[in-house]
């Protein structure tokens, strides 16, 4: 499986360096777009352009990890810092270019880092389809777990979020905020998938959403997704998710968001991750192999993860 994915994956990246203008890439300091630009700078025989965002507060800031990829694949590296101050305009922006309702807020950080490379290039490819691709967001390890923790028997699938409730109520900071954390983890897993994925994937409790559109005329967000999984014939949850990643989040959210706001400067993004080769291959890949017990990207960090520093 890792031979095969390397090979697909290279051929896919190689396939869209093909270019007659000037092109370079998007560098978070994530693995997937640490790995596009590993691969980039072994194929070209001049250096990649890579392009950063960072801010100020070092909890969002990832440009310590892109420089680390920027000095060891020796790329022509360029940051563009983020300003709080900047919010207003840049929600105006996206108002104008999306026309229509989008709440992803990573919208904002994706017009800036698409209108600075605009100034230096007029195409980059993206790690955009690396965590769908390789079953790589968090929430399957989540899926991983609940089908484990549903195997336990019904005293203690009640009985731990209790102790875990109980626990936390005398300690403060961040030890009560990871008990509270690994209660809502126990609580979630004994739900079933939909109702799992839509406690998640809310930014605030589903009560309080009903209430606040209690009197307009809306599809009720159960509704849609169970009419949407109808052609879902996976039984396991974690599939369910793969399913739901590559059929409605990553169209609809992900590459929505990053083809409005790259057009909106006349940049073009192309994304390996999403060659068709790979998606069909790697949709076949059992999860024991794509989630080594709860490790992320199994695959990746064992092929082209090994090319990269350390720290990533």
């Amino acid at each position: 499986v890792f031979e095969n994915f390397e090979n697909l994956f290279t051929d896919s990246v190689k396939i869209r360096m093909r270019s007659d203008v000037p092109y370079g890439a998007f560098l978070s300091g994530g693995l997937d777009s640490s790995s596009i630009v590993a691969l980039m700078s072994e194929i070209s025989s001049f250096p990649i352009e890579t392009f950063t965002i960072g801010f100020k507060e070092k909890f969002f800031d990832e440009r310590h990890l892109a420089n680390l990829v920027a000095n060891k694949f020796h790329t022509n590296h360029h940051e563009y810092l983020v300003e709080p101050e900047a919010f207003d305009e840049s929600l105006d922006n996206i108002a104008f270019h999306y026309d229509e309702p989008f709440g992803d807020s990573s919208a904002i950080p994706t017009g800036y880092v698409s209108k600075f490379a605009a100034s230096k290039v007029k195409m980059v490819l993206t790690g955009d389809g690396g965590d769908e691709v390789l079953s790589g967001y968090t929430i399957y390890q989540g899926e991983k777990f609940a089908a484990q923790y549903n195997k336990l028997p019904k005293w203690a699938q009640t009985g731990i979020p209790l102790l875990l409730s109980t626990v936390s109520k005398p300690v403060k900071g961040s030890i009560r905020y990871k008990l509270n954390r690994a209660r809502e983890v126990c609580d979630s897993s004994t739900l079933n998938f939909q109702n799992r994925f839509l406690s998640k994937a809310a930014c605030a409790d589903l009560i309080t959403i009903k209430q606040l559109v209690q009197n307009e005329k809306v599809y009720p967000v159960e509704e849609f997704l169970a009419d949407f999984m109808l052609k879902c014939t996976y039984k396991d949850s974690f599939y369910q998710l793969m399913y739901l990643n590559l059929k409605l989040s990553l169209p609809d959210d992900m590459l929505t968001k990053v083809d409005r706001m790259s057009m909106a400067y006349s940049l073009e993004t192309r994304t390996p991750f999403l060659d068709f080769r790979l998606i069909e291959y790697m949709a076949h890949v059992h999860k024991k192999v794509k989630m080594k017990n709860y490790e992320r990207k199994t695959i990746l960090r064992n092929t082209i993860g090994n090319k990269l520093p350390k720290p990533l």
